[in-house]
Order: structure tokens, then C-alpha cells, then sequence
């Protein structure tokens, strides 16, 4: 290992065709530092690691096309709902024009059927009749359509929060609450889609 006044040591390496590297330094205490480090450094280890990482890079890839084909199921639905309630929309406006039409004709509402009389009291709510209730209410359903069309870029900027230890530490302690009932917050951010 020595020479006049450096130190030398060769590293070997298990591949076949690899050069060894030969490395020179001026002190011996320097050179026995050197061999430690080497010896302790494993190349086995990177790739466990990047295996590892590699491991949930998969896994997030995989949640992600997973909540891409929910969110584009529940789109679907949504547009399938709004159609259906515009269908609806106009068979409560043909059902109440009809009504007006054959109010003049009844004469006792005492004799009236009773589930006419439940159909009628239903449809009714403080003066409004139920197409208004779907004026008052369909605002409600686009705040729901923008949650639905935004869940996928949630559940990214949460990817990306969890890349932080101190976030991450803290979202397991809250996770682990058995008012969580082992549920993740990915969870918690899909539920109100399955309402």
C-alpha cells in the first residue's frame, strides 16, 4: 500500500470487463478511511432503493389511472343525471299544465284519491311547485360537478404534500384516529363522489 511518500490501493470491481482503479493518497490514516468507505458503500443497497421507490412511483401511477377512469365514470353519470333531470324538468311542467286543465272538472276534492292527494302535497313546497325546487337546487349539482372534475388534481397536490416528511408524519398520526376507521384521506376525498 505504500510507496515513497503516498499510498496507494486498487478497487476492484465484480464486473466482468471493469477496469480497477487505482487511488493514491498522501497520508496512511487517509487511505485506511477511504477503504472503509468503500467497503460499506453497496452498490446492492442503491438498488434495493430504487426498487423501492420505483415500488411506489407504480403504486402512485396506478392510484392515479384508477381515480382517472372513477372520475371519468362519474362524469358520465353526472351528464346521464342532468339529462334525466331536464327530462324530468319538462314532465312536471306536461304534468302541471295538464293539472290546470283539469282543475275546472273536479268538483269535490273531498273524493279525490287519496295518493293524488300525496302526489299533489308532494309536489308542493311553500307555494313552489317542484320545477322551481330544481331552479333552487341545480346550482347545488354544478358545486358537485366542479368537486368531481377537480378530485383527480386533489388527489395530485396530495402525491406531492406526502413528498414531505413532516406532512406525511403528521397525516399518518390523524390517519391512524380510530374515528378514521383505517381509512386514508384519499378516501375521504373520494366519498362524497359515491353520494
Amino acid at each position: 500500500m505504500c510507496g515513497c511518500d503516498d499510498y496507494y490501493f486498487t478497487v476492484l470491481f465484480g464486473h466482468e470487463g471493469q477496469k480497477p482503479l487505482e487511488l493514491r493518497c498522501e497520508e496512511e490514516q487517509a487511505g485506511k478511511e477511504w477503504m472503509e468507505a468503500i467497503h460499506q458503500a453497496s452498490y446492492a443497497d442503491i438498488l434495493i432503493e430504487r426498487e423501492v421507490l420505483m415500488q411506489k412511483y407504480i403504486h402512485l401511477v396506478q392510484i392515479v389511472e384508477t381515480e382517472k377512469i372513477a372520475a371519468n365514470q362519474l362524469r358520465h353519470q353526472l351528464e346521464d343525471q342532468d339529462t334525466e333531470i331536464e327530462r324530468l324538468k319538462s314532465e312536471i311542467v306536461a304534468l302541471n299544465k295538464t293539472k290546470e286543465r283539469m282543475r275546472p272538472y273536479h268538483s269535490h276534492p273531498e273524493d279525490e284519491d287519496p295518493d293524488i292527494k300525496k302526489i299533489k302535497k308532494a309536489s308542493e313546497y311553500k307555494g313552489q311547485c317542484v320545477t322551481d325546487l330544481f331552479d333552487i337546487l341545480l346550482p347545488m349539482l354544478n358545486i358537485y360537478q366542479e368537486f368531481v372534475r377537480n378530485h383527480q388534481y386533489s388527489l395530485q397536490v396530495l402525491a406531492n404534500c406526502k413528498q414531505n416528511r413532516d406532512f406525511d408524519k403528521l397525516l399518518k398520526q390523524y390517519e391512524a384516529n380510530p374515528a378514521c376507521e383505517g381509512r386514508m384521506l384519499e378516501t375521504f376525498l373520494t366519498y362524497p363522489m359515491f353520494q
